[in-house]
């Protein structure tokens, strides 16, 4: 089915009215001397020119807003980091330094002392519920041999038990069937502590007769041929009459095993 010539020419005719309108509005000018053409088309092309611009800012707005707050986060993750190494690494300051002073208040200790010293350092404990032992880096290599005394800062700690070239095995003066001589500061009264798995001390073997205060300081006696003389054991928190011949005294270490990380291995000539 074919239109009518009418019909096919409408279009021309059309096309020949905008034409001849596009014409007429790029001669007809308004009073400031722009053309109509020019003026129609600003009035259509601004307001999509502007809705396109606000379009462009507001996306690279968001652009913009994104990379500097993923910049930001970036940064924060980075700075976070850094105070973290930074932290680790003041812990580790402060703990080297507090182990230098450690030893260095060791080696003053080890010059009071009249017989040959070691510094060791522990490097494992057992759990007390377990055996009350400890290990130390120095070994037969090192001059280490069994029942050497091991001596902290504040008093006797225990004595060696084992060994191999590297390192060696300490038992605590508060193992179970562990002991030394010792004697009182002041009156000179001997007898023997020993450890019972516990936190305390126990002291055997003197009589019921004798005044044992508490409060009173306890030394080695040097009896035992482990333990120097003279060294400090602990303070007596618990002295009463038992109901055989002795008395049952508790003495406290002046030692806080949980707290001890370098020693001195003692060598009694």
């Amino acid at each position: 089915m074919s239109w009518p010539a009418e019909r096919k020419s409408l279009p021309l005719v059309i096309l020949a009215v905008v034409m001849h309108l596009v014409l007429i509005s790029a001669q007809v000018r308004n009073p400031d001397g722009q053309s109509l053409l020019r003026t129609l088309g600003v009035a259509v092309i601004s307001p999509l020119a502007l809705a396109v611009s606000a379009v462009a800012d507001s996306v690279e707005g968001a652009l913009n807003r994104y990379v500097i707050l993923f910049g930001i986060q970036e940064r924060n993750e980075e700075l976070e980091a850094e105070i973290g190494r930074l932290r680790l690494e003041n812990a580790q300051l402060k703990s080297v330094q507090s182990m230098l002073g450690r030893s260095a208040e060791l080696q003053i200790l080890a010059r009071q002392y009249l017989f040959e010293t070691m510094t060791a350092t522990i490097i494992w404990k057992t759990a007390p519920f377990f055996s009350r032992r400890l290990g130390i880096n120095l070994g037969t290599s090192h001059g280490v041999k069994r029942n050497l005394a091991v001596l902290g800062l504040s008093g006797i700690i225990g004595r060696v038990v084992a060994t191999t070239p590297m390192s060696s095995e300490v038992e605590l003066i508060t193992n179970r069937g562990a002991s030394a001589g010792a004697m009182l500061a002041d009156s000179r009264l001997q007898g023997v502590v020993q450890g019972n798995g516990g936190d305390l001390l126990e002291w055997k073997f003197i009589p019921n007769h004798e005044p044992v205060g508490v409060g009173e300081s306890v030394y080695t006696s040097g009896t035992d041929r482990i333990y120097p003389k003279a060294i400090p054991v602990g303070r007596v928190v618990s002295s009463e009459k038992g109901e055989m011949n002795y008395r049952n005294i508790k003495v406290e270490p002046f030692v806080d095993f949980s707290k001890v990380e370098e020693v001195l291995v003692a060598r009694v000539p």
